[in-house]
């Protein structure tokens, strides 16, 4: 003998309801981690330590889109190259990006305007974008490039016993497709004085040759 059983399918609405705010909840969170893994930077020397002692030779800064702003202070030493305070540093984003360019400020400590940092560069794929700065004052670095990172950021040509305070602001937006390539390296010319030394040292071998023949 057979039962007959009956099955009643109630609607769960309350469940699915539940179930959808759940995966939306999800999606949005994914989302946001993904656009979060980095953030502008905003580094202070006088907060976060002095940039030459993070790590040697050249620490790494994680930037984001936006203005991320670098700010600290060189200096030199006439009696001791060690002493020497560049403050150079290397920049990676998270993924590749547009900078537009990089503002720099650089003012002579407690107005000293005789010792300041020569020029300021930096470098995608071994190709140098650089600006003197020997003047103190704003300076506008253009570099309109795509990249994933920048190497090599900073001050150079520092005179003895040089003291100057400076802000780095590094402005990036999202990667633009039609930016143009970053140009080929330039060949670096070899200075004068070496091709003068090289003839003065053959002309000293041709000599003891003749000499000693």
């Amino acid at each position: 003998m057979y039962k007959s059983i009956k099955v009643c399918l109630v609607p769960l609405n309350k469940d699915i309801k539940i179930i959808k705010t759940l995966i939306t909840t999800t999606i949005l969170f994914s989302v946001i981690s993904l656009t979060s893994n980095a953030a502008t930077l905003h580094y202070d020397e006088l907060i976060d330590g002095d940039i030459d002692n993070i790590t040697y030779p050249n620490p790494t800064f994680e930037l984001d889109i936006g203005a991320n702003v670098i700010i600290g202070s060189i200096s030199s030493s006439n009696d001791n190259y060690y002493k020497i305070d560049f403050d150079s540093f290397n920049a990676s984003f998270f993924e590749t990006v547009f900078v537009e360019n990089i503002e720099i400020t650089s003012i002579g400590t407690n107005g000293n305007t005789d010792h300041l940092p020569w020029a300021f560069s930096a470098y995608i794929d071994s190709y140098e974008f650089r600006i003197n700065t020997y003047t103190g004052g704003d300076f506008n670095l253009i570099i309109g490039h795509n990249t994933d990172s920048l190497t090599n950021v900073g001050f150079y040509g520092l005179f003895n016993n040089a003291t100057s305070d400076y802000q780095i602001t590094i402005n990036v937006s999202e990667e633009q497709p039609g930016a143009p390539p970053v140009p080929s390296p330039s060949n670096v010319p070899v200075p004068a004085s070496i091709w003068l030394f090289t003839t003065g040292l053959i002309a000293l071998i041709g000599a003891a040759k003749r000499k000693y023949s």
